[in-house]
């Protein structure tokens, strides 16, 4: 299992080869901030516009208590969970 932020998953997908992740990890993960920055590369036009089969982890609790502590200093692919 493996949790990816938004650089790992912009560099595979800027070479195509985001199936790898999926080959090398059984059970992949990303955040909804993840993706939702991910989404805004694509809308740019600086990140290709690829099919993205990962488990979206939902932050709860603690996690989000962290993230909305870590918003200013951190860009949201890269909070932690």
């Amino acid at each position: 299992m493996v949790l990816i932020d938004n650089t790992v998953l912009s560099n595979f997908a800027k070479v195509g080869k985001t199936d790898l992740i999926r080959k090398i990890f059984n059970r992949v993960y990303v955040t909804e901030q993840v993706l939702e920055e991910f989404r805004r590369g694509v809308k740019r036009g600086v990140l290709p516009d690829v099919n993205l089969d990962f488990e979206i982890l939902k932050l709860k609790g603690e996690e989000i208590e962290l993230y909305d502590a870590l918003r200013d200093k951190l860009g949201k692919g890269k909070r932690p969970v």
